[in-house]
């Protein structure tokens, strides 16, 4: 019988599978003979088309306007996530694969640490480990 997890155990569990999938994924990057520039267009065009699938399906008539009325925060999105996804796969290919992960895994700290100094933003004591 399946207890109930508690909100800690859920981060755990997805910290868990989130680093179960992406360290199979940067090894085979590491290990495929694509060139970067390759690799970078299918690892982008293969989730634009099915995003874009999805989103034609989902709205339907209302495709444009929805398309249309992202504004500046969808646009920052698009090139914040085109340049993770950039750095992301020339890191891969330039450096150790562990060193792309770990520094992957320090992101999360680093925002608590930027966030206390430059918005005054105190870290959650009760659930960080992180006391600025």
């Amino acid at each position: 019988m399946m207890q109930k997890l508690s909100n800690q155990q859920k981060g755990s569990l997805l910290a868990f599978i989130g680093v179960f999938l992406i360290t199979p994924d940067s090894l085979l990057i590491r290990l495929s003979n694509i060139e970067t520039w390759g690799m970078l267009f299918y690892r982008g065009a293969i989730p634009f088309v099915v995003v874009l699938i999805g989103t034609l399906i989902f709205y339907n008539k209302n495709f444009l306007k929805k398309l249309l009325g992202i504004g500046y925060p969808g646009i920052f999105y698009i090139f914040s996530f085109s340049a993770c996804n950039i750095t992301f796969i020339l890191s891969i290919q330039n450096t150790n694969v562990a060193n792309t992960l770990v520094m992957i895994a320090l992101a999360p700290m680093l925002s608590a640490i930027l966030g206390a100094i430059f918005l005054k933003e105190a870290p959650d004591k009760k659930h960080g480990l992180l006391y600025l």
